[in-house]
C-alpha cells in the first residue's frame, strides 16, 4: 500500500532563495549579479536581470524547476513497486498522455468509393 508523504513547507525567505540560485547558477551570472545580504539588495538584482535578459532566463529556468521540484516531491507516493520503474524525470520535464480515438467504420460502396475511400479524416486526438 502506498504511504502518503508528509507535505513540506519551504522555510527560505527570498534572500536566501536568491543566494542559492546564484551559488548554483554559472561563473558569468555570479559575476553580474550581486550577493544579497540584506532585503535592499534585491531591487539590484533586479535591475541586473532585467539588463541582461539572458540572466533573466537563467535565473527563471532555475527557480520554476525548484519549484516544480518540491511541489512535485510533496504530492508523491512512496511506491513499493518503485523497483519496476524505468527512470526519473529531470527538472523541467514532463510526462503527457495522448489519446487517439477509434474511427467509426464506415460501409464501403463502390459508388461512394472513389470518393470517399481516399479522403482524408482527422483523427480525434486528446492530451
Amino acid at each position: 500500500m502506498p504511504k502518503r508523504i508528509a507535505i513540506s513547507t519551504l522555510n527560505a525567505s527570498t534572500i536566501d532563495i536568491l543566494n542559492v540560485i546564484r551559488q548554483n547558477a554559472s561563473l558569468e551570472y555570479q559575476q553580474l549579479v550581486p550577493e544579497v545580504t540584506q532585503a535592499t539588495d534585491i531591487p539590484k538584482v533586479g535591475a541586473v536581470l532585467m539588463g541582461y535578459p539572458a540572466m533573466a532566463n537563467i535565473f527563471l529556468n532555475a527557480l520554476v524547476n525548484r519549484i516544480a521540484l518540491v511541489r512535485v516531491n510533496s504530492a508523491t507516493f512512496n511506491n513499493p513497486y518503485s523497483r519496476l520503474k524505468k527512470g526519473y524525470l529531470e527538472y523541467g520535464e514532463t510526462v503527457e498522455e495522448i489519446f487517439v480515438g477509434i474511427k467509426k467504420a464506415l460501409v464501403y460502396s463502390s459508388e461512394k468509393g472513389e470518393e470517399r475511400e481516399f479522403k482524408r479524416y482527422l483523427p480525434d486526438v486528446k492530451a
